[in-house]
């Protein structure tokens, strides 16, 4: 029990210095709420390009091809929201279509049966 109690606040402390980076970095933002919609904006796309080739192909798809897709719809978002000053919400919509795109083309490795 008393080594629980011990890591317990081991972990308490860590979590507070954690907590408080966390406050330090983010403070500077004029509005935590608009960050977040601007993260949202940078990951959500992805997924839903993802989900959305899920449902609506068929298609057998490589997971390399996958990965690659949704990790580089956030390069791709940033570019345009950052350099291009494309609004964050179009952001979404941009990064569905990039991962879809890009998983969608992306040879499975798999040989065509003739």
């Amino acid at each position: 029990d008393a080594e629980a109690l011990k890591f317990s606040r081991v972990f308490v402390a860590i979590f507070a210095v954690i907590l408080a980076g966390t406050a330090m970095v983010f403070g500077r933002q004029t509005s935590i709420l608009w960050f977040g919609l601007q993260a949202m904006g940078w990951t959500y796309g992805g997924l839903l390009g993802l989900f959305l080739l899920a449902i609506f192909t068929e298609k057998k798809t490589s997971e390399f091809g996958n990965v690659f897709a949704l990790v580089s719809s956030v390069a791709v978002v940033l570019f345009f929201t950052k350099w291009l000053t494309v609004g964050w919400s179009w952001g979404i919509v941009i990064g569905t279509g990039w991962t879809y795109a890009v998983a969608a083309l992306w040879p499975t490795g798999e040989q065509k049966k003739a």
